[in-house]
């Protein structure tokens, strides 16, 4: 019987995330990003002003996420705002006015510092995809519609940006890909956080579509940028099922899951796995890839004991382990004889 059973976990959405976004005028940015993320069914879109949100629209909430278009943080109702969000533990994500307060910029607490070469100056930096951005996989497509639409307006100057970002789009300026970010993450002990330092991104929605015939690209970017705000970081993102009792003519098979920082299936995960028996020696073994799209590991039939199990891999940077103990039973041969041997 053991070997016809096996626990599986089920994930339950039981409701649609609620997003709002908002900003202190209407803006084509988020006109953009309310269309990409509309399409999809996980979420409910709401759109306010910082003004009707300040006048009692904020009180709609709880909400799972806010992007806020044209941030500028020496907006004192737009600063309001964001403390508010961040005292609620709300994931934020900011879209910066180019030309915003950037001496106030430091002061949120952000872990970003703009300072501007001249006030009012600007830039125009196309994006290019960081190759080992580790906490999602971009759409294929992402880099190719970046070389092709236009390019964000951002400041001009000196930018610093604290350890806990993860850039995801790099600064392109003309043919030369800087180490500036221009799109970055950040998990932070006050929530998940996004930063796009500058504006124009409807154009990326409307010329990417223009060129391919598909808001795809886009699409998938912004719904990956809301997943991975949204996403619960303490969900278990490493999962292994191994057995517990096995007769020893059972070979021992293990399956382990892994999940990027949005919970989807990640491929390419290195998996070890250190088995141990009841008199200390120990084997080393790792797992490949399997047809269910997870990771599948078989060490074969092993002599009846107490074995102790350890598996780990390591996902961004942070190390991840998993271990449980299982038995190997000796056959009853007198269960497998015929006639059955009653004298014994």
């Amino acid at each position: 019987l053991n070997n016809n059973r096996r626990v599986v976990t089920v994930d339950v959405i039981e409701r649609k995330k609620r997003i709002l976004l908002t900003g202190t005028a209407p803006h084509p940015d988020r006109g953009a990003w309310s269309n990409a993320l509309s399409a999809n069914a996980n979420y409910e879109v709401v759109q306010h002003t910082v003004a009707d949100l300040v006048d009692g629209a904020l009180d709609e909430g709880p909400w799972d996420g806010l992007f806020f278009f044209g941030f500028d943080p020496g907006d004192r109702d737009s600063r309001d705002l964001f403390e508010t969000a961040r005292e609620s533990g709300w994931p934020l994500g900011l879209i910066v006015d180019a030309e915003a307060d950037f001496s106030a910029l430091a002061g949120v607490g952000i872990g970003v510092d703009v300072q501007p070469t001249r006030a009012g100056l600007t830039t125009d930096p196309r994006g290019s995809v960081n190759p080992a951005f580790p906490h999602f996989q971009a759409d294929d497509g992402l880099e190719t519609m970046l070389a092709e639409v236009p390019p964000l307006v951002t400041p001009f100057g000196e930018t610093a940006w604290g350890a806990a970002h993860t850039p995801l789009l790099f600064q392109r300026i003309g043919g030369i890909i800087t180490d500036d970010p221009l799109l970055t993450v950040a998990q932070t002990n006050r929530g998940r956080l996004m930063v796009l330092l500058g504006e124009g991104s409807w154009r990326w929605r409307q010329v990417g579509y223009l060129r391919t015939g598909s808001h795809a690209a886009f699409d998938d970017l912004v719904a990956k940028l809301a997943q991975y705000l949204t996403s619960d970081p303490g969900v278990d993102r490493f999962r292994v099922e191994a057995p517990r009792l096995l007769d020893e003519d059972r070979r021992v098979t293990f399956e382990a899951r892994v999940y990027d920082a949005t919970l989807q299936p990640l491929a390419g995960a290195d998996i070890g796995l250190t088995l141990r028996d009841s008199t200390g020696t120990t084997y080393d073994y790792r797992f490949s890839s399997s047809p269910s799209g997870g990771y599948g590991l078989d060490a074969g039939r092993l002599p009846k004991g107490t074995y102790r199990w350890t598996a780990r891999t390591t996902l961004a940077g942070t190390d991840y382990d998993r271990s449980g103990t299982f038995e190997i039973r000796g056959i009853q041969l007198e269960l497998n004889g015929r006639p059955a041997d009653h004298d014994k």
